[in-house]
This record gives C-alpha cells, sequence and structure tokens, in this order.
C-alpha cells in the first residue's frame, strides 16, 4: 500500500508536469514572490520534495540562495526536519509498524537495535543517509516511537547540513557556479 502511494504520488507529480523543471531559481522565484508566505513555502517545498524523493541539496541551496548563509541553514534545517517526520507520519499511517512484527531472527536482532536505542540510531543513520527517502519510509515501519524518530532526526541532521550549507556557500563562490545557476 505505501509502495502504491508513493509510485501514485510520483506519477501524479511527473504526469502533472510538476517535475520537469525544478531548479534552484524556480524555487527561488517562487519563495521570494510569496513574501512573508516565503519561508512557509519554502518548507512546503522541501517537504513536498523529499516525499517525491527529490535531491535535499536542492532545497538546502535554494534556502541558503534565498535566505542567507545563517537563516538558510536554519530554516532549511527546521525544513528538513519537518520533511522527514511528516514522510515518517505517512508511512507509518500508511504501513503500520509492518517490520515490528517480522519473525526472521536476523531482522530481529537488526530491528532490536532500533528498539533499544532510538535515538541513537536515528542520529547515525542521519549522518550517514542524510534525507534519504527510503530509510524514513523503512524506519516508519519499525516499533520506533516518533518521538524518538523526530529527536534523533533533528539532532542528525545538524551536522550534514552544516556540511552542505559550506560546500553549497563555497560554491557559490566560484564563478563558473554561479553562472551555471543563474543564467
Amino acid at each position: 500500500m505505501l509502495f502504491l502511494f508513493l509510485l501514485g504520488t510520483y506519477a501524479l507529480a511527473k504526469w502533472g508536469g510538476y517535475l520537469d523543471d525544478i531548479n534552484i531559481r524556480r524555487i527561488q522565484r517562487a519563495v521570494e514572490d510569496a513574501g512573508a508566505w516565503g519561508v512557509l513555502l519554502f518548507a512546503g517545498l522541501f517537504v513536498l520534495g523529499v516525499l517525491l524523493h527529490l535531491p535535499g541539496m536542492l532545497f538546502v541551496g535554494t534556502g541558503i540562495i534565498v535566505f542567507g548563509r545563517l537563516s538558510g541553514y536554519f530554516i532549511s534545517l527546521g525544513s528538513a526536519t519537518l520533511a522527514v517526520c511528516i514522510s515518517f507520519l505517512i508511512a507509518r499511517t500508511i504501513g503500520g509498524k509492518a517490520l515490528g512484527e517480522v519473525k526472521a531472527s536476523f531482522v530481529r536482532r537488526l530491528l532490536k537495535r532500533i528498539d533499544d536505542h532510538p535515538v541513537r540510531v536515528m542520529i547515525v543513520f542521519r549522518l550517514i543517509f542524510f534525507l534519504s527517502p527510503p530509510l524514513n519510509f523503512a524506519i516508519a515501519l519499525t516499533r520506533i516511537r516518533f518521538r524518538d524518530y523526530a529527536i534523533g532526526s533533528a539532532v542528525g541532521l545538524i551536522i550534514p547540513m552544516f556540511v552542505v550549507t559550506v560546500l553549497f556557500d563555497w560554491l557559490l563562490a566560484t564563478e563558473w557556479v554561479r553562472q551555471w545557476l543563474f543564467n
């Protein structure tokens, strides 16, 4: 059921033409045109992008361009946390805790780590897998509590988001990248 939901969402977005011209400039214009509602629009687009498996770095980069280095980092961090939490809730609503019911012993051993140290495991997963939608959906199907997932994700995203912000800021300092993005 979860797979059909994700496939359907992607197909509708693709069929509707919403994925044809997604780029930093287009998102930047939409957010700037929204005025005071720009931050909420940005967060909503970030959530939708994660659900559609668009690269999270696209939105982090846009956040830096639109809101500046520091504000862009914090707005992107908050939006990314919201995005992974919403994808978790959608997956949990559709799929329940299906992996929590698995009987295979090797799977149970892997899931025991999540059960024993959920926040710590989520921090490590975010450090390694960043915003990975498949991770969001798979973890939602375990017995992890939403609170532990949200806390672990929020803390675990701090460093990867900082690295992406610094990298993107550094890339923006180069002339050819600015020309490629804005021309």
